[in-house]
């Protein structure tokens, strides 16, 4: 499903990820594991098409990254975003910041999806109305509207109790289970073991 060769990158002059070699089926939930400072984030970037890598060669689906033509819409129709920060907009409820990627705004998943992630009850009500573990329920409902192939989390559990970051992985592994395919870079080991797979990244090497 997604493949990456070769893949090096620089900041400046900088290395900071050296001769990646990666191959993600479709329906995996894979763990990126590696210290601050690893690489693990800015491969998880690469990977996601955020970031252009200095050298290598990505596919999707036997796509390669430079024959996408328009960008905007692979990562609208192809991917979803889940990060430390949840990003919900404070004005708007729950079910709006949801569907606010979404052309249909009364979008016949979103109750399919609320329900799934038991946050149904809350579609009206404002961010700070809601507790961390929720509003990170919210932030992957968003990721989950467009129905990508894709679910890229960046370390999504950094502001979580432990309770709430197992809930959390628990999940995405079931998202995995339903056909998504879940990379998610975290610091946390024990949490990974959650995954299907561990690649683990030590100065910029997998």
């Amino acid at each position: 499903m997604i493949k990456a060769q070769q893949i090096n990158h620089y900041y400046g002059k900088e290395q900071v990820l050296y001769d990646i070699n990666l191959e993600i089926q479709k329906g995996e939930f894979i763990a990126l594991v590696g210290t601050s400072g690893s690489g693990k984030s800015t491969l998880l970037s690469i990977l996601s098409t955020l970031l252009k890598p200095t050298s290598g060669t990505l596919t999707f689906d036997n796509l390669p990254y430079q024959k996408i033509k328009n960008i905007n819409t692979f990562r609208k129709e192809y991917v979803g975003f889940v990060f430390q920060f949840h990003y919900l907009i404070e004005y708007l409820s729950v079910k709006d910041n949801i569907t606010l990627a979404t052309e249909n705004q009364e979008n016949k998943y979103l109750d399919e999806l609320l329900k799934y992630l038991k946050i149904e009850e809350l579609s009206n009500k404002l961010p700070n109305q809601i507790s961390g573990g929720e509003r990170q329920r919210a932030a992957i409902a968003r990721a989950l509207i467009n129905k990508p192939k894709v679910i890229f989390a960046d370390e999504p559990t950094g502001n979580l109790d432990s309770q709430n970051s197992q809930n959390v992985f628990a999940l995405l592994q079931e998202v995995a289970n339903q056909g998504t395919t879940v990379i998610v870079a975290t610091h946390d080991t024990e949490l990974a073991k959650m995954t299907d797979r561990i690649c683990e990244i030590t100065d910029g090497k997998l």
